[in-house]
């Protein structure tokens, strides 16, 4: 049975696999090549040729790991989600991000700095003016968190903000 790929192009198909997404082998593949196969004609070809899996993660391409990597270890996992989204169009989660850390050994987030800038201006923005369940709601809404009413109280402690409602007079 003849094969309709060449053996240069079964050699380079072979040299990416598992190392980068299927995608991003087919755009290689094309550029060289000539030929533009889908990722899922790719992903056939290595499973049909025992050639090793793409990786376990969502597929991202060179630049976009390379974009991480420089804020990983410096910024909380959803502000690089929202930095990601804003250069490069799509909208990885928080957990997206964490788990591409992971995987590819990369610094951890700090401890110390759970909220952005973002985050903290709107809390304190409404601080002393609505109880703490509703500022968390309010949260929820806007920045697509999960976080408690007691996260926000801590959060307000945290950063010398009024922990009572005040009364106009």
């Amino acid at each position: 049975m003849a094969s309709k790929y060449t053996r240069e192009e079964l050699r380079f198909v072979e040299r990416l696999s598992g190392r980068i997404p299927d995608s991003e082998i087919a755009e290689r593949f094309a550029a060289r090549f000539g030929r533009e196969p889908t990722a899922l004609a790719i992903q056939s070809l290595r499973r049909n040729r025992l050639m090793p899996t793409s990786p376990k993660y969502r597929a991202y391409t060179d630049a976009e790991i390379a974009f991480v990597r420089s804020l990983s270890g410096r910024v909380p996992d959803r502000e690089i989600a929202a930095r990601f989204a804003a250069r490069f169009g799509r909208q990885p989660t928080a957990m997206g991000i964490k788990g591409l850390r992971q995987d590819r050994l990369m610094p951890m987030s700090p401890k110390f700095h759970a909220y952005t800038d973002a985050e903290i201006a709107f809390v304190r923005m409404l601080s002393g003016r609505k109880p703490n369940r509703e500022i968390a709601a309010l949260f929820n809404r806007r920045f697509h968190a999960d976080v408690s009413g007691k996260a926000i109280s801590r959060l307000r402690s945290r950063h010398d903000m009024p922990l009572t409602i005040m009364r106009r007079a």
